[in-house]
């Protein structure tokens, strides 16, 4: 949740109003909270949204780069990508068709995949903990050895961050 929260938040802050959101597998959990973190930061900030704005889709490049378009028709300024894979789709339809990032349309991605600050353009992606959260995987396994025959569920919540990059920028004029 507090993923898509970021990354609305960011793309808001920056003066975008109309922000489109590919998702991946909209069945999943985590595809439905960062949807609604997402939506939230423009109803916290009075902001209209449209369901239009958003393309349920899945965690591949493949997705990102054909459902650029159909966010581009509904004249979005930025494009927040639920994982990584899904920016790098949307960054190589939007070089194919000439359109310079951020200056003509921002992106977010999700994930901070180890190679995704090297590529032409470095990312603006969200970050999460991972090394964190194999520390605390391995932690609860070892003070939980009989995890397996037990019917009790153990939650934590991690905070992911913002981590600004080249790809995000105040909204320009989109030939």
């Amino acid at each position: 949740y507090y993923g898509g929260h970021l990354a609305a938040s960011h793309l808001l802050q920056l003066g975008h109003k109309r922000v489109g959101c590919i998702t991946g597998n909209i069945d999943l959990s985590e595809c439905q909270e960062r949807t609604t973190g997402f939506t939230d930061a423009f109803a916290e900030n009075h902001l209209p949204f449209s369901d239009d704005w958003i393309v349920n889709a899945s965690f591949t490049m493949e997705a990102g780069y054909k459902n650029t378009q159909r966010l581009l028709d509904q004249q979005v300024t930025a494009i927040f990508a639920q994982n990584d894979m899904i920016a790098l789709g949307v960054l190589h339809y939007l070089k194919e068709k000439k359109l310079r990032v951020p200056e003509d349309i921002s992106v977010v991605g999700f994930d901070n995949i180890p190679f995704i600050s090297m590529v032409d353009l470095p990312l603006t992606t969200i970050a999460q903990p991972m090394e964190l959260m194999g520390e605390k995987a391995l932690d609860i396994l070892l003070s939980h050895p009989l995890l397996g025959d037990s019917t009790d569920r153990i939650t934590i919540t991690l905070q992911p961050e913002l981590v600004v990059r080249s790809s995000t920028g105040e909204p320009g004029q989109r030939p």
